[in-house]
């Protein structure tokens, strides 16, 4: 099984550090969620998971393969689970990814 897990708080990511934070925060309460504009970023965040996971998937079977790990294997499984800790969101996905076709 190939597992992805992406699991960082935001408040320990690099990226997040460099905010300025306090902007986005006021004395009453948190502002309201623009739908758009958080939509485009959920979809900015998926594309770069996806982008990056199909590369890492792809790095790893090539390895497994040359290391005679695949041998005899038409499929693996992989799991993906995406963590959003502040909002007490856990999304899992598993699926087969197929190493030769069906009719083989």
């Amino acid at each position: 099984m190939i597992m992805v897990i992406v699991s960082q708080s935001s408040h320990d990511h690099p990226i997040m550090n460099n905010l300025p934070l306090n902007r986005y925060r006021t004395n009453q309460g948190a502002p309201k969620m623009n739908e758009d504009h958080t939509r485009k970023s959920i979809r900015a965040f998926l594309k770069r998971l996806g982008i990056s996971t199909e590369q890492e998937v792809t790095t790893a079977l090539r390895n497994a393969e040359k290391a005679g790990t695949l041998s005899g294997l038409n499929h693996v499984a992989v799991k993906a689970t995406v963590l959003i800790p502040e909002i007490a969101c856990e999304h899992q996905i598993e699926a087969v990814i197929e190493l030769t076709p069906e009719d083989h």
